[in-house]
């Protein structure tokens, strides 16, 4: 049976209908408008409450995350501290509401402050801030007569990205003496460029994100997952509180209470240690086969994990997409089998296949590309508007728009051309600078539809610095030549590392929650870019202040060390031995991209066909083996049996609890963490 893709089903409850990649159709009898009918203007009070938050968490998180071991904005596509800050203006906002009502916050503004906050605080993290440091100081520190970067790598570097002084450089890892102040000097000419490098391609990202609004959020219809959650926060009351959010209803109770509680007890446990404690994480369930020999032992390094807040996830997504997540992980595990038969040799350290690892991460690397492809084309018809506003300059007035399309295409223009620049006075060409970004831009556009179809908590690929490594297996070290390859390595080891806590998937969260909540778009627009703004300069001075303060080879190897170990030892690796193209990766990209072909169309033509090709470009991917995969496989199986024999109903009532899960998985962390930053307590972990 032939059909668009828009036409899968999927028993939600929603009133809509969802295809394989996250779309919706809306059936007859839902108008799939907004209840609320007039668009709402953001106030100048909500801006600057998300500024100071913003600030705030800018200024705290480097040490609380690097120092303390707890990550205090959070990490990946549902960040821990927007939804927590969130709760904490609920309930100041009851306090308010009850005490001086004409003061209290009105639903949209607390979604403007939300917004600025989900928008940001992943640069903080792992989206770039700490490896941006790493990237501009670990070739200077870390070179001696013995490897000899001095003459091998320094003249490759970025002008900008050069100290006068070294001794700035060797306080920065190692602390600096007390007699002394903060050379604040030194890192001028640095933090200044990698400052506006960084500005520069945060705001094409938002540019991005804002030419597939529309189509995203109102034609296609995606479910946004992760934006329930605020808005089941905030509720239906325009001035919102904790009694009238998600929290009143008894069954987020049934959800909340299980990981919130073993998060007590895990807190208990580190003062009283007589107290038990329950670990979720990291079961080795391959263990027994690690020394079976081929092909069994190439499953040696399987774990479980049970994630509270990926299993509450997983039961809110459609169930084909949570379907395809857990089932490409296990489809992964069995090629790797097959491989090993066929005699791909295991690697003694490791006991996986050399050429699992390198094959089957590069297919996945094809189906990303190819998923980008068929993603552009679905929104051709928007492009193509997008387009025409600028050449004809016609475009109908969009209350929700954060900016117009020419705005957006003018904007994407400009920032590329910066960028641009920089690359090339980093002596890059510029063939590889719009290669390497073109990749990036089908990272960012499958990483985001991920996201708002699957709220996937963290989206890895297989292949590390996925970017780079499709350059090199095309074209080789020497095609690219070596400032290109050092250009490259700054780019994808700082911006490209983690996709899913970058800014625009994020964004694209953000404006959903504008269009849920009737939020004018421009003025929510002013409110991101200065949220922009603020976490990029105050990140920067604080990760500064930072290491000359506890000395940042005293925070741990990750991620300082590590990253610019990887980075520059790849460097000195490439210069005494170049990289030829890689005939058998490249054989896997196209696999890989013809098999992701088919998964859509088999999708777009047979109504009974239960995949969504989704998952098979994370199969590999660090998050799915180590956090999704067995948290999906629950919570798929758990509401496929909710469905079959409680029906619909069932699955809507139940859905709260669904939400409880994540807030109860949030609550304990935050119980732990918050401690920790508190009373300088280590209770493991880091």
């Amino acid at each position: 049976m032939a059909r668009s893709l828009e036409c899968n089903s999927d028993e939600r409850g929603t009133g809509l209908v969802t295809d394989g990649i996250g779309r919706t159709e809306v059936l007859p009898g839902d108008s799939g408008a907004p209840s609320r009918k007039d668009v709402h203007g953001v106030t100048w009070r909500a801006v600057l409450v998300g500024a100071v938050l913003v600030a705030g968490f800018s200024a705290a998180d480097p040490f609380c995350s690097r120092v303390l071991g707890y990550a205090l904005a959070g990490n990946g596509s549902l960040m821990s501290g927007p939804v927590l800050a969130l709760f904490a203006l609920l309930l100041v906002n009851g306090l308010l509401k009850r005490c001086w009502p004409r003061v209290a916050f009105s639903i949209t503004e607390l979604l403007v402050v939300y917004g600025m906050l989900v928008v940001s605080l992943g640069w903080l993290n792992l989206g770039g801030q700490p490896f941006l440091m790493a990237m501009i100081t670990y070739p200077f520190y870390m070179a001696t007569s013995v490897n000899g970067w001095e003459h091998s790598i320094w003249p490759y570097l970025p002008p900008w990205s050069r100290f006068g002084d070294l001794s700035a450089v060797d306080w920065y890892w190692e602390g600096k003496p007390a007699e002394f102040s903060i050379p604040w000097s030194a890192w001028q000419q640095p933090a200044v460029h990698w400052g506006i490098f960084t500005l520069a391609l945060l705001g094409a990202m938002f540019c991005m994100a804002v030419l597939l609004r529309k189509d995203w959020i109102e034609r296609q219809r995606l479910t946004f997952p992760l934006a329930e959650i605020p808005l089941a926060l905030v509720g239906n009351d325009p001035t919102p509180s904790l009694a009238s959010s998600v929290m009143r209803n008894r069954v987020f109770w049934i959800g909340f209470a299980p990981p919130a509680l073993l998060g007590v007890l895990a807190w208990l446990h580190g003062f009283i240690p007589d107290v038990p404690t329950v670990e979720l994480s990291s079961i080795p369930i391959g263990r027994s086969l690690s020394g079976a020999g081929l092909p069994w032992s190439v499953l040696g390094n399987a774990v479980l994990t049970l994630s509270w807040s990926a299993l509450g996830i997983a039961c809110l997504i459609p169930s084909n997409i949570a379907l395809s997540i857990w089932f490409f992980y296990v489809f992964n595990q069995a090629q790797a089998v097959v491989w090993a038969a066929a005699g791909a040799g295991a690697d003694a350290g490791t006991g996986a296949s050399p050429l699992t690892q390198g094959f089957i991460p590069y297919e996945e690397g094809g189906a990303l590309l190819a998923l980008a492809a068929v993603l552009l084309y679905e929104s051709r018809h928007s492009l193509k508007a997008a387009w025409h506003s600028l050449v004809r300059r016609e475009e109908k007035i969009d209350a929700y728009a954060p900016l117009t399309n020419r705005q957006a295409l003018v904007g994407l223009l400009l920032t590329s051309c910066v960028m641009l620049s920089y690359a090339l006075w980093a002596g890059m060409s510029w063939w590889s600078f719009f290669l390497l970004m073109g990749l990036f831009a089908a990272v960012l556009l499958v990483g985001s539809r991920l996201v708002a179809a699957s709220g996937v908590l963290v989206f890895h690929t297989g292949l590390f610095d996925f970017e780079k490594r499709i350059m090199l297996a095309v074209v080789g070290s020497s095609a690219l030549g070596m400032r290109s390859l050092v250009m490259s390595e700054y780019l994808t080891m700082t911006y490209m590392n983690d996709p899913g806590t970058l800014m625009m998937p994020q964004t694209m969260n953000a404006f959903k929650l504008g269009h849920a909540g009737q939020v004018r778009g421009r003025s929510f627009a002013g409110g991101m870019l200065l949220a922009l703004a603020v976490v990029v300069v105050v990140g920067m001075l604080a990760y500064i202040r930072l290491g000359y303060q506890v000395g940042i080879s005293n925070t741990g190897d990750w991620p300082f060390a590590v990253s610019g170990r990887y980075s520059f030892g790849e460097v000195d690796s490439i210069i005494r031995l170049p990289r030829r193209p890689h005939g058998a990766n490249c054989l896997a990209v196209g696999i890989g991209a013809a098999f992701m072909l088919l998964l859509t169309g088999l999708q777009s033509r047979f109504l009974w066909w239960p995949l969504s090709p989704i998952g098979f470009t994370i199969a590999s991917g660090w998050a799915t083996i180590h956090s999704l995969w067995f948290s999906t496989l629950v919570g798929w199986a758990g509401t496929s049996l909710v469905r079959r024999y409680g029906g619909l109903r069932l699955y809507r009532q139940l859905r709260p609890a669904f939400i409880g899960l994540i807030l109860g998985d949030y609550f304990g962390q935050a119980l732990t963490g918050i401690t920790r930053a508190l009373v300088t307590f280590p209770m493991g972990g880091g």
